[in-house]
């Protein structure tokens, strides 16, 4: 059952079988602004949002050997929740606050790429 969870786009498609409210599918390529994280890990130090395709393309030679998903970025404050499981059941522990690097509220808005803000 834990492999289930270890990529996002396995996530995302658990959450949407089951009716979660969760920001809306990953997006078709070629659909900007996209909010782009590597499918895999945390952190989020990776993640930009990418306004046109040149974006994109710098995104992915930065990292070219990352599988990536594409998701419609969603207004608001950029957060996380902390959590702590035994493998039959999960304790959030704390919601942070992120604080990305560049781009304001809500992204980090190429603040990972050559010449990002």
């Amino acid at each position: 059952m834990a492999a289930r969870f270890c990529t996002k786009t396995s996530i995302q498609e658990f959450f949407e079988e089951h009716a979660f409210p969760v920001p809306p599918p990953l997006l078709p390529e070629g659909t900007y602004p996209a909010f782009i994280k590597p499918d895999t890990g945390a952190g989020g130090w990776r993640n930009t949002l990418a306004a046109t395709a040149d974006d994109e393309t710098v995104w992915t030679e930065c990292w070219p050997d990352t599988p990536y998903i594409r998701q419609q970025p969603v207004e608001g404050i950029s957060c996380s929740v902390s959590c702590i499981a035994d493998g039959t059941s999960a304790r959030a522990l704390s919601l942070n606050r992120q604080f990305n690097r560049g781009g304001g509220e809500g992204g980090n808005a190429g603040s990972d790429l050559p010449g990002g803000p």
